[in-house]
């Protein structure tokens, strides 16, 4: 991850006292619950100014999650319960 993506550590780590909005307090997938934090100020100020590297990284997680999906599903083929959707 190099400098441009300086932001996205800090979110994932370092969580400011000043905040406007608040992430999800649970996750409906594999029943997990993530705590309730607030986005700081700094970070959504930074990624205000580098919303088209935001949308990158976003695309390419989506990417990967879409190839690990399919190669689950044909890792399985031969199950047809785990294979409908």
């Amino acid at each position: 991850m190099g400098a441009a993506f300086g932001w996205l550590a800090e979110f994932s780590g370092n969580l400011g006292a000043r905040s406007r909005r608040i992430s999800p307090s649970t996750s409906s997938t594999c029943g997990s619950s993530w705590p309730r934090r607030a986005t700081p100020e700094r970070w959504l100020a930074q990624v205000q100014q580098q919303l088209d590297l935001l949308l990158i990284d976003h695309a390419h997680c989506e990417k990967k999650a879409a190839g690990v999906a399919m190669n689950l599903l044909f890792s399985y083929v031969e199950h047809a319960v785990l294979t409908r959707a």
